[in-house]
C-alpha cells in the first residue's frame, strides 16, 4: 500500500523526521540502477531518502546507512554553512547535502539559530559571480562561497578519491534538497565522471551559460508549487567594478510531482506567478498562498514518500 503523507501541519514535515527509515529503499525489489542515465524511479527513490538523511546528526546518518547496505565515506563532510555526506554501496557512490536548516520554536534548541542564520546568508547572496573551471556561465555567489568555504569541496574531493581507490569504475551520484541540491549541482559541474545528479526542491543556481554547459545529466523535481524551486528569479548586480545584471534560468530536467503524487515530466509555473526567467507579480494576493502551501510543498519528506508511492504503484 502506498505510504500517506504526513499530516500538513504536523512540525515533523521538515526535517529531520521522526520514526522516517531510509533501509526500505535499498531493498533488493528496489535495486539502485548504478549506470542509469535519465529518471529511474528507484534511485529517484533512494536518492530522495539520502537527500533528508543530509539533515540529521553524524551518528544517525552512520546507523541508516548500515541499515540500508551503505557505508559512510571517511567523516561527514562539515563547513559553516554546508554539511553532507559520501555514501558508498556496491559499485556506486553517492555525494548527499545537506539543504536550508529549519528552526522551529518548541522542537528545536536556540544553538541550531547558528547554522539557521549562516544558511539564511548564504541564500541571499544572489549576485552572480564566474563559475570556476570546467563550469561555465555565471552562478550564485552564496552557494559558490558555501562550497568554496571551509575547504568543503577540498573535503569532497577527499571522499570521492576514496571512493575511486576502493571501487575503480564506481558510478559518483550527486543528490541534495533545497540548498543541499544547489550545492550538489555546482559540486557535479566542477566534477568529471559524474553518472547523474538527482536535485530535490532546488533552487536555480545558475544563469543560461551555465545551464547549456552542464555536461552532467541533472534532473529537478519539483513538488506541488514548491516557491524555492523559482527562486532566485533575477540576478543582482556584482560589486565592486565589473557589474553584470543577468537572469537565472532552471538546468536541467524538470520533473513536476504534484500533490496528488501524480507525475509529469514538464516545467511548471512557479509561486507568485512567476514564470520561467519571470519576476514575481501579484505578491500581496499569493503572499498566504506563499505561507502555506508553496513552503509546506518545499518539505523533503513529501518528495521521498510521493516517489516511493509512485515506484510502488508502476509495479
Amino acid at each position: 500500500m502506498p505510504k500517506p503523507i504526513p499530516s500538513r501541519t504536523s512540525l515533523d514535515l521538515f526535517p529531520p523526521v521522526k520514526g522516517h527509515h531510509i533501509e526500505q529503499a535499498f531493498a533488493a525489489e528496489n535495486r539502485f540502477v548504478r549506470d542509469a542515465a535519465g529518471l529511474v524511479l528507484p534511485n529517484a527513490w533512494l536518492l530522495a531518502e539520502l537527500s533528508l538523511l543530509a539533515y540529521a546528526d553524524p551518528g544517525f546518518i552512520r546507523a541508516e546507512l548500515e541499515n540500508a547496505a551503505l557505508s559512510l565515506v571517511g567523516a561527514p563532510i562539515n563547513g559553516r554553512s554546508t554539511q553532507g555526506f559520501v555514501a558508498q554501496g556496491d559499485g556506486f557512490a553517492v555525494a548527499a547535502f545537506r539543504g536550508t536548516e529549519f528552526f522551529l520554536p518548541g522542537r528545536d534548541p536556540l544553538n541550531l539559530l547558528q547554522g539557521v542564520i549562516a544558511d539564511f546568508l548564504t541564500d541571499s547572496q544572489v549576485a552572480l559571480v564566474a563559475a570556476p573551471r570546467p563550469a561555465q556561465g555565471r552562478i550564485h555567489q552564496g552557494f559558490l562561497a558555501a562550497l568554496d568555504g571551509d575547504k568543503v569541496f577540498d573535503q569532497l574531493n577527499d571522499r570521492l578519491a576514496d571512493v575511486r581507490r576502493n571501487q575503480p569504475g564506481a558510478k559518483i551520484w550527486f543528490t541534495g534538497h533545497s540548498l543541499g541540491g544547489a550545492l550538489a549541482i555546482l559540486a557535479a559541474a566542477r566534477l568529471s565522471g559524474i553518472q547523474g545528479v538527482y536535485v530535490y526542491g532546488a533552487p536555480r543556481v545558475g544563469d543560461a551559460s551555465f545551464g547549456k554547459a552542464l555536461a552532467v545529466r541533472t534532473i529537478r523535481f519539483v513538488h506541488g508549487s514548491d516557491a524555492v524551486t523559482q527562486f532566485p528569479t533575477f540576478g543582482l548586480l556584482v560589486p565592486p567594478r565589473f557589474p553584470s545584471l543577468g537572469r537565472y534560468q532552471p538546468n536541467g530536467e524538470i520533473v513536476a510531482i504534484d500533490r496528488n503524487g501524480r507525475l509529469r515530466r514538464a516545467g511548471i509555473l512557479g509561486a507568485l506567478g512567476v514564470g520561467v526567467g519571470g519576476l514575481p507579480t501579484r505578491i500581496l494576493e499569493n503572499l498566504n498562498r506563499l505561507l502555506t502551501n508553496d513552503l509546506i510543498d518545499h518539505a523533503p519528506i513529501f518528495y521521498a514518500i510521493h516517489i516511493r508511492n509512485l515506484l510502488e504503484r508502476s509495479r
